[in-house]
């Protein structure tokens, strides 16, 4: 869950993860998957996306937790990165 805030002079965002979540999932990539997911919720209004490729979402916003495996996320961290970097970048035009 995350969430943004303002004021006069400054924004910033709150990123609340579930404890057990986060205690069960000890895999550095797991929750930097999740992490990453929750601040383009918060930073750039992302929304979820459940289109597959070859049986494998095609962005790190799709809605099911662990849909992604650590194995599949490490091998196309790459592409997953570039994507967040894409959509990062058309939010702004």
């Amino acid at each position: 869950e995350c969430a943004r805030y303002s004021d006069y002079f400054q924004q910033w965002v709150e990123v609340m993860v579930d404890p057990d979540w986060w205690n069960a999932h000890t895999n550095y990539y797991s929750r930097e998957m999740l992490i990453f997911h929750e601040l383009a919720h918060a930073l750039y209004d992302r929304e979820h996306v459940s289109t597959y490729a070859n049986g494998f979402p095609v962005s790190i916003m799709h809605p099911i937790s662990g849909s992604i495996s650590v194995s599949h996320y490490i091998a196309n961290r790459p592409q997953y990165i570039a994507e967040r970097a894409h959509r990062l970048l058309s939010s702004r035009s």
